[in-house]
């Protein structure tokens, strides 16, 4: 039998290893937005750079695989003007350069999968608002 500080030690070398694990999805996350747009952010964009940008956050799922940990990415995507053209144009490039992508690192193992994209109606006329989410399934290397 193994005592019992064995078991909180391993419990913490666990959770400290899915911060890590978080933390590296979202370097990554934040890397690849950031070579097609400037304004990214995580979870709070920011006024005075408001359009056009790009939010991101994350939610941690329980899909039942216990050989990976899941999350759901939205990516909020925002635009200003009468015309949907650009922000249906930043949507289709985010879609592209995620779906279906398998992006190794040194840390991480992570495949992007699209969920949907829809668009969020906003009360000012000229702000243009889309909501994509994609099923991140993440492995330890």
């Amino acid at each position: 039998m193994k005592p019992r500080h064995f078991h909180l030690l391993t419990k913490e070398i666990t959770k400290t290893m899915a911060s890590e694990r978080t933390n590296d999805l979202k370097k990554l996350i934040q890397t690849q937005l950031k070579t097609k747009y400037d304004n990214v952010f995580f979870e709070q964009g920011q006024q005075s750079k408001m359009f056009p940008s790009v939010v991101y956050n994350l939610r941690s799922v329980d899909l039942g695989d216990l050989s990976r940990k899941d999350y759901i990415l939205e990516i909020d995507v925002w635009t200003k003007g009468e015309s949907t053209y650009a922000i249906d144009n930043m949507t289709d490039i985010i879609c592209d350069l995620l779906q279906a992508e398998n992006l190794p690192q040194t840390t991480i193992l992570p495949v992007f999968y699209l969920i949907d994209s829809r668009a969020i109606l906003d009360e000012d006329k000229e702000i243009n608002h889309r909501l994509i989410r994609f099923q991140v399934q993440l492995y330890d290397v």
